[in-house]
């Protein structure tokens, strides 16, 4: 993060009632721990929580996992009926 690469934020995606969530696990500046009014407002700013969006048809996330390629989530719907067009 930031100019040159001077913060490094871990976070880790957890499921939080079907929902995919960040925790942050750990927020370091210069190589130290950050000050906790930085960890703070990184947290404040991660998109948890209300400011998601619904997942379309009534799906629920039920896995999440990271690979080497980025983060693989599976979703699960319910029976549902779709329109013709």
């Amino acid at each position: 993060m930031g100019p040159g690469g001077v913060a490094e934020v871990s976070l880790r995606p957890t499921i939080d009632a079907g929902r995919l969530t960040f925790a942050l696990d750990a927020v370091n500046v210069f190589g130290r721990p950050a000050p906790d009014q930085y960890r703070q407002t990184i947290e404040e700013r991660l998109p948890n929580g209300s400011r998601q969006k619904a997942y379309p048809l009534g799906m629920s996330m039920t896995s999440v996992q990271v690979t080497n390629s980025g983060v693989r989530v599976t979703l699960r719907g319910n029976p549902t009926e779709l329109k013709r067009s």
